[in-house]
């Protein structure tokens, strides 16, 4: 078998140079649209993590042979093990190997049969990178990047034109915290849309992709059974549900869920922040939320649309948006098994969503308020507190989204505008999807 799958490798090597210098031998595979991602993961100092490697639009004819170097911090992760993938038919086909004095982990995949038939045929997950964050790290983002693509080629030993590569990230969250430029400390009793709490700041610089447009509606909840999409993904045919959510995209979110659109949003609001420009994305969304009382800006000015926005932050706005609504019934709550938020200014408003069994806390019985929230949860919470969803018999196509995956039906929830009936167990039923 090694020596079946030494000589396809060399043919293959072979066979990609003829095709290079001589194209009228073998031609090139066309560009397939294959995308390589690294998944992005959040975790506190001294867990333990898992880092997913995604393949996406696989062509048809396969993948018999690539790799690929990526690099880590290794003040950051300590790498412990690396297995291969579901799509990797015979586990023997894959090999990996950690470089600690170049901080780099290089991949090799060439299928075993030495026919082509043991070849990548689908869409999955490549290879499971497991790791720990180191117990001294303090907050923040540190990126996994791909920093060598070396040849992909297919069962008919024709080259497959470079992938595109999506980057992933893993952020440290509940350790040691630095002060954002412009925040200050808080204390009980703070708003945090006025004083926002400390957190780790997002190092990406790109604009956010504004979610899918939901249509009108004259209340929170649409009627004649049509839920509204209220999120979207990413390029790349992603989710990033362990990513986090910022303060333009909740802004987003929550106009969004009122009902409001671009078109309908106010032109004559008012209300403005000294870093918003009229062509920001999120502009409409950020001064309809103010001005709706759900969000306000820094004392600085400031709106800060591209800062995470963390646990307590979030709460307080679901909180916010449902007494708005009058979804909520006033009660009292003391959550005293959370023992980390008294004192904490989002105390009420976190012991409200906590009792009404809208999201819950840590198995260590933390709520973590000033960690970041994940886009997964986010769903999940805005979808209890609605009474919305989970919905089922829908489809997702993120490739970081599998089917088991907890929240795959909260996720569809959000993204997905549909109408729907209550079948006789209580569960929110896809009908159709809407434009």
């Amino acid at each position: 078998m090694r020596r079946n799958r030494l000589i396809f490798a060399v043919l293959t090597v072979i066979a990609i140079l003829i095709a290079t210098s001589m194209n009228s031998i073998l031609l090139l595979a066309e560009d397939n649209g294959l995308t390589v991602t690294i998944g992005d993961v959040v975790g506190n100092p001294g867990e333990d993590v898992e880092i997913p490697i995604t393949f996406k639009n696989v062509p048809d004819s396969g993948i018999a042979n690539c790799d690929f170097i990526l690099s880590y911090d290794p003040d950051v992760l300590e790498i412990k093990s690396i297995k291969a993938g579901k799509i990797i038919f015979n586990p023997s086909s894959f090999e990996s190997n950690v470089d600690e004095k170049e901080n780099e982990i290089i991949f090799l995949f060439s299928e075993d049969s030495g026919e082509g038939t043991e070849s990548i045929f689908e869409d999955g997950v490549f290879a499971v990178i497991y790791a720990k964050i180191k117990s001294d790290v303090p907050n923040g983002n540190s990126s996994i990047e791909i920093v060598k693509l070396g040849s992909f080629a297919d069962k008919d030993l024709k080259r497959i034109t470079s992938p595109q590569v999506v980057e992933g990230e893993v952020e440290v969250v509940g350790g040691s915290e630095a002060t954002p430029k412009g925040s200050s400390d808080v204390g009980p009793g703070t708003d945090p849309a006025e004083t926002p709490v400390q957190t780790s700041s997002e190092t990406t610089t790109s604009t956010p992709t504004p979610t899918a447009t939901a249509q009108p509606t004259s209340s929170p909840e649409a009627s004649n059974n049509i839920h509204y999409a209220y999120l979207s993904g990413y390029p790349g045919g992603l989710f990033k549900p362990e990513n986090n959510i910022t303060r333009a995209e909740a802004a987003v979110i929550f106009a969004k869920l009122s009902g409001a659109t671009p078109d309908t949003a106010s032109s004559n609001n008012s209300t403005s922040f000294t870093d918003i420009s009229e062509t920001h994305w999120a502009t409409w969304a950020i001064k309809y939320v103010a001005s709706e009382g759900l969000f306000s800006g820094y004392t600085d000015g400031s709106f800060m649309p591209d800062k995470v926005i963390t646990r307590a932050e979030f709460a307080t706005v679901v909180t916010k948006y449902l007494k708005k609504h009058g979804m909520l019934e006033g009660k009292t709550y003391n959550v005293s098994s959370l023992k980390d938020i008294d004192g904490h200014w989002a105390k009420e408003n976190i012991e409200t969503l906590v009792g009404e069994g809208y999201i819950k806390g840590y198995p260590d019985d933390t709520f973590r308020p000033n960690a970041s929230i994940k886009r997964a949860e986010s769903v999940a919470l805005i979808n209890r507190a609605l009474k919305r969803g989970p919905l089922y018999d829908a489809t997702l196509d993120f490739v970081d989204v599998p089917a088991n995956h907890w929240a795959y039906k909260d996720i569809a929830e959000g993204v997905i505008t549909h109408k729907y009936e209550i079948d006789v167990n209580g569960n929110e039923v896809l009908l159709e999807k809407l434009n």
